[in-house]
């Protein structure tokens, strides 16, 4: 089994400022020109072993190493609000007086994947991540980035499967990218 990702290592969080550990997950580049608690990154910490399992299984036809890769590393993310962001689980019997589990709920992977699905999505990819691609300050794309059998993390547009966007055969370097991607863009949160 290979070792777990730092991620606050491998994103070089621990260089950005303002970078905190809280309990349950990483924060750096605060905002307060947003909101007095906003951060620009905020990775939660990983699922507990018995919930990174259901998700492999969840993932059911997409690279179960990719997936386990992705959920060892981390429970989640979010850069610059939905400029990009990683899907995670709620983990079961969430107690919302809990300060560790309350402070950074991820979005669910089931709106992607059971709920919200786009017809045009097959099966066998498991939507991991969302993110906006910006065509104008006015126009925007929705981007959804999913783990494939292949393996590998295809970006496409939320309508249209088939449209990649960028592609990427490991999780450091999907990571890397789409938040240097996202933090490119600070003006817009």
């Amino acid at each position: 089994m290979a070792q777990s990702l730092d991620i606050a290592d491998f994103l070089g969080l621990r260089d950005m400022p303002n970078f905190a550990r809280t309990p349950g997950s990483f924060v750096a580049m605060r905002r307060t020109d947003i909101a007095p608690l906003a951060y620009e990154v905020v990775v939660n910490a990983p699922p507990r072993p018995d919930t990174l399992e259901a998700l492999v299984a969840f993932a059911d036809g997409a690279s179960p190493d990719l997936v386990r890769t992705l959920y060892e590393a981390c429970n989640g993310m979010f850069v610059g609000a939905t400029k990009f962001g990683v899907y995670g689980v709620r983990e079961a019997g969430i107690d919302r007086s809990d300060f560790e589990s309350a402070t950074n709920t991820p979005w669910s992977i089931n709106l992607p994947n059971i709920y919200e699905r786009p017809a045009s999505w097959p099966h066998a990819a498991l939507i991991v991540g969302v993110g906006d691609a910006y065509a104008t300050a006015e126009e925007s794309t929705r981007l959804y980035h999913s783990i494939e059998a292949g393996p590998r993390i295809c970006v496409s547009p939320e309508t249209d499967f088939e449209a990649e966007v960028r592609a990427y055969t490991s999780v450091e370097d999907w990571l890397s990218a789409e938040v240097a991607l996202a933090l490119a863009d600070r003006d817009r949160w």
